[in-house]
């Protein structure tokens, strides 16, 4: 019988792969462009947004116009 049950047990579906939702922090710098400085992924878009906000509140206490961070929207991590 205990054969038979896992023959008919129901796999989990592509579909139900968790969600990974990413926010890039930059660091921007006067004659030098941007570039990556940290990438953090959260398992749903309201923690992502709610780092988002709390974090570019943060980062604008610091810093000034030619050296600053900033936290870009975040996105959705693409999966295959």
């Amino acid at each position: 019988m205990g054969e038979k049950m896992s023959k008919t047990k129901s796999k989990p579906s592509k579909n139900s792969a968790k969600e990974v939702w990413c926010v890039d922090v930059y660091e921007h710098e006067k004659g030098w462009g941007e570039r990556l400085e940290d990438h953090f992924e959260f398992p749903s878009e309201e923690e992502a947004n709610t780092y988002f906000r709390k974090a570019n509140a943060e980062f604008s206490k610091q810093g000034d116009s030619d050296c600053f961070a900033l936290a870009h929207p975040p996105y959705k991590k693409e999966t295959q």
